[in-house]
């Protein structure tokens, strides 16, 4: 019963829910359970997102809460100057797919000019009828907003 209370909430009944609890100091997700702590969110926004991509404790835990099980990477080796790329592996969990899905990736990142980043993936998908036959290319463009604005802009 209380499940169902908690997902037919509104928007605003939910901010006032966390609101009104004094003792919360973490961000959950309905379905998984604790996902961030009060210590992850302590840095800019743009340096929090561009931590997801770091290879550190936060980039597998929200790895691992998005149904990717096995999930390795290798450091971020310099290209040139500016850019930096690494591989990524990771199997979906039976949840995610039915069917056995491996995807390696490799990701690209570069410092654009002024404070933000650039992060290119293209991914191979395995285990997928027709995995073989396409590529999944993400970009991912990270900037600071206005001066006076709170939050960064991924687009």
């Amino acid at each position: 019963m209380a499940l169902w209370k908690a997902r037919s909430l509104s928007i605003e009944q939910k901010v006032q829910l966390v609101e009104d609890d004094p003792d919360n100091e973490s961000v959950t997700s309905e379905e998984n359970g604790l996902f961030l702590v009060s210590d992850d969110i302590s840095m800019s926004e743009v340096s929090f997102f561009m931590e997801l991509f770091s290879g550190g404790e936060l980039d597998c835990r929200v790895m691992e809460k998005s149904g990717c099980v096995s999930y390795s990477y290798t450091p971020w080796v310099s290209e040139n100057n500016d850019v930096y790329e690494r591989a990524v592996y990771y199997k979906f969990e039976k949840r995610i797919s039915r069917y056995k899905v491996e995807v390696t990736s490799t990701q690209q990142r570069s410092l654009l000019e002024g404070k933000g980043w650039l992060v290119e993936e293209v991914m191979n998908f395995h285990g997928v009828p027709l995995g073989d036959y396409f590529n999944l290319h993400l970009r991912y463009q990270i900037d600071d907003l206005l001066p006076k604005g709170k939050g960064c802009k991924v687009q």
